[in-house]
């Protein structure tokens, strides 16, 4: 019986020893593998959130060193307004320069791009509370705001006086608080697009 043993085990092992063995190596490579995917499919999500973040914030500021009152015609979604800039700054300085308007988009530098209709657009946005004029076609801000959504990032349930006028109106063409909602969205791996909202108040320092 002991020589029976002892051939057993010198046979060392049989081929469905390894393929178990082998099984058992790839499944612990392939969940290896997958962490290490995962893992860096982390850090590039928290880096373009960090790229992003910067991007809004450095918008909001880029905005705040402009003339408090020319903030929104200067970055509202239309340039029907963007002529009385021109003629401010040009009326102010005595040489004549090319004034340069900045748009409600803008790309990021350093972020992934964001994909619509399979076309690399403007990853960041700024948003205004914005209502049609029926009689020019124009937006103009408001203090009513008609979207659900942006009253409530807003705080403006019920309307807000912007201008302080005592009154909550429509439309207005003067402000002395300027809600503004900065969004800067990118396509992630997937074709998923992740977005990133900044609201804040402006106000005349």
């Amino acid at each position: 019986m002991e020589q029976v043993v002892r051939a057993r085990q010198d046979r060392g092992f049989t081929l469905v020893e390894i393929m178990i063995a082998l099984a058992v190596v790839s499944i612990a490579l392939l969940g290896l593998l997958s962490l290490i995917n995962s893992s860096g499919l982390v850090q590039d999500d928290t880096r373009a959130r960090t790229i992003a973040y910067n991007a809004a914030r450095e918008k909001v500021e880029e905005m705040r060193a402009r003339p408090f009152d020319t903030i929104y015609a200067a970055y509202n979604s239309d340039d029907y307004d963007d002529q009385k800039i021109k003629d401010l700054v040009t009326a102010a300085l005595p040489t004549v320069i090319t004034v340069t308007i900045p748009k409600n988009k803008f790309f990021v530098d350093g972020l992934p791009s964001l994909i619509v209709g399979g076309v690399a657009v403007e990853q960041g946005s700024i948003i205004f509370p914005e209502a049609i004029d029926p009689s020019d076609g124009n937006p103009y801000l408001t203090e009513i705001p008609t979207d659900v959504i942006l009253q409530k990032e807003f705080g403006m349930e019920g309307g807000k006086d912007l201008n302080r006028d005592g009154v909550v109106d429509k439309l207005i063409t003067t402000y002395t608080l300027l809600p503004v909602k900065i969004e800067v969205s990118w396509t992630a791996v997937g074709g998923k697009t992740i977005t990133l909202p900044i609201v804040t108040y402006m106000t005349n320092r």
